[in-house]
């Protein structure tokens, strides 16, 4: 057992002769300018403010969880809402009876988990348009389950969160900005870690990973139960955020397509881009909605067309996400953070020149001496 878990635990150790990834030098400095934006929204005791940077954190880290599998292997996960929805279910259904809200919180991350891991099997089997469709069935099939186990899940009529219930709001405040932090923190260590490495070859060649001794099947795998994990523990958080939950707003098609969307346009695979991605959806669906009204009140312009919008103007104009367009990826290898870093680290002789660097495209996988996954 200790044997198996160093062996998985290994699969996070950085691998040596990997290139930096985009955007790794700014996340001390994400971290700090997130802490200070909600402290800044905390203090400002304005409920508008406050509600929508909660929103945004709560965005972003889901898209950061969808962006564990989807961002390293270019598998599009469009049922990454039900393992958000089913975390959700498992946290009010556990909580409404009793269970305490932390254990309710990781028995709905361990299932979700579990879930994805089920469904792995025969999802993936399948690839690229056919991937994509299938996963979209579960969103569908758990619709179902929720229409039919109505004495659970309540139907159509839905659940009330009853953990919600007094001043919960700057308890769920705090704990969203942490764990949008640990989100962040986790994206950057899978893209340096040995797992990242075989996540970003199955991207670039799945058939040539697979020859190079890649157990391409369990390392996608790993990256769909470890989204779905956390996509368990951001339902969560989404259903107290929410207070009630049916299959309208969990498992709503604008709420489980967000993460897709906000990923692809700010740059998947980049731990920035969902983040930044997450800023503009949630502005666009905030404004666009009034100025539609503004000009036309019998227009009915919400959250799915505006993704849909958005995924049209990225897929023509920006097809690798606001991060990668030329003016924006030449500041990708910058290391800011360093200013930072140096007050607590000694640095090395060959990290002297903090400028803009020529480093390789993320695409590009440097070889390593050591083998990508061993399973």
């Amino acid at each position: 057992m200790s044997n198996a878990l160093i062996r998985f635990l290994r699969v996070f150790e950085s691998e040596g002769g990997m290139a930096r990834t985009p955007f790794s030098g700014y996340i001390v400095w994400t971290i700090i300018g997130l802490a200070i934006l909600s402290l800044a929204a905390i203090a400002s005791g304005r409920g508008s403010i406050f509600n929508d940077i909660l929103q945004i954190l709560l965005f972003a880290s889901m898209a950061l969880c969808y962006d564990y599998f989807s961002g390293f292997t270019g598998y599009y996960n469009l049922g990454f809402g039900a393992f958000v929805a089913l975390g959700a279910y498992v946290f009010v259904i556990s909580t409404n009876h009793g269970v305490n809200a932390v254990a309710a919180f990781v028995l709905a991350g361990v299932l979700s988990a579990l879930f994805a891991g089920g469904v792995s099997y025969p999802l993936l089997r399948l690839r690229g348009a056919y991937f994509a469709i299938a996963t979209l069935a579960l969103v569908v099939l758990l619709q179902i389950f929720d229409t039919n186990l109505f004495n659970f899940t309540g139907g159509t009529i839905g659940l009330a969160v009853d953990v919600a219930n007094g001043n919960y709001q700057l308890p769920l405040f705090v704990a969203s900005l942490g764990f949008t932090i640990v989100a962040i923190t986790l994206h950057h260590v899978v893209g340096r870690s040995r797992l990242g490495l075989a996540l970003k070859s199955i991207r670039e060649d799945e058939d040539v990973a697979e020859s190079y001794g890649v157990n391409t099947f369990r390392v996608k795998q790993m990256a769909m139960v470890l989204s779905g994990l956390f996509a368990g523990f951001s339902g969560c958080l989404f259903s107290v955020y929410l207070q009630f939950i049916n299959s309208t707003n969990i498992l709503g098609l604008g709420f489980g397509l967000f993460p897709v969307v906000a990923s692809i346009a700010g740059g998947s695979g980049i731990f920035l881009g969902p983040v930044i991605g997450s800023f503009i959806l949630s502005g666009l669906n905030a404004v666009v909605p009034e100025i539609i009204a503004a000009v036309n009140p019998t227009l009915i312009f919400g959250p799915l067309v505006v993704s849909g919008v958005i995924l049209v103007v990225v897929g023509l104009f920006l097809p690798g996400g606001i991060l990668r367009t030329r003016s924006i990826s030449r500041y990708a290898y910058l290391r800011p953070d360093r200013s930072i870093t140096s007050h607590f680290t000694r640095g090395k002789a060959g990290d002297l020149d903090s400028g803009l660097k020529k480093s390789p495209n993320d695409s590009k996988i440097k070889s390593s001496s050591s083998p990508l996954v061993k399973t």
